[in-house]
């Protein structure tokens, strides 16, 4: 809360949403709850409080205007390859039991609330009042919502567009 930086070995475990920090040997990291912190070259913060509904977890800033964000979630699901109860009895399939996949969503924050904004033709109804102005921009950019690239550049056109047209709060 105070900004200042604490150096060390840090892990971000995206199954559980939980991060470990050490000071030095990794056999004696505990759980922390950093703001921020920083994998590679981007860095995973907790969301501004004021969005209503927050979601409790870390995300990565892709744009940030005065009305408009775009943020990043990193996502890793565990899917087991039997499912339901195990006995013991199955047959190995191999040294793994199942498969971790990874993802990451883009939501926007925008008038207090963050939205997931889903990768399909539908992401055009979350830009409510201008979902066909949005629309048409991604058909004349020939954008595809499906692309994570192309949704970043639908949701800065969607800024711009509120910085045109809507009138400030007086």
């Amino acid at each position: 809360p105070d900004g200042s930086t604490i150096n060390g070995t840090i892990a971000y475990n995206l199954v559980n949403e939980i991060v470990y920090y050490s000071l030095g040997n990794l056999a004696n990291a505990s759980e922390a709850k950093p703001i921020a912190f920083p994998i590679g070259n981007s860095t995973l913060k907790k969301l501004d409080s004021n969005y209503e509904n927050r979601i409790s977890s870390y995300f990565e800033t892709i744009f940030m205007d005065t009305k408009v964000a775009l943020f990043r979630q990193y996502k890793c699901i565990y899917k087991p390859k039997i499912t339901g109860d195990r006995l013991g009895y199955e047959a190995s399939g191999g040294d793994y039991e199942g498969v971790y996949e990874k993802s990451n969503v883009l939501y926007m924050g925008f008038q207090n609330q963050i939205i997931e904004l889903k990768n399909n033709k539908g992401i055009f109804r979350q830009f409510g009042e201008y979902k066909m102005a949005l629309e048409q921009f991604a058909k004349t950019n020939n954008l595809n919502p499906k692309l994570q690239s192309d949704t970043e550049k639908m949701v800065v056109h969607f800024a711009n567009l509120i910085e045109t047209y809507e009138k400030p709060n007086n």
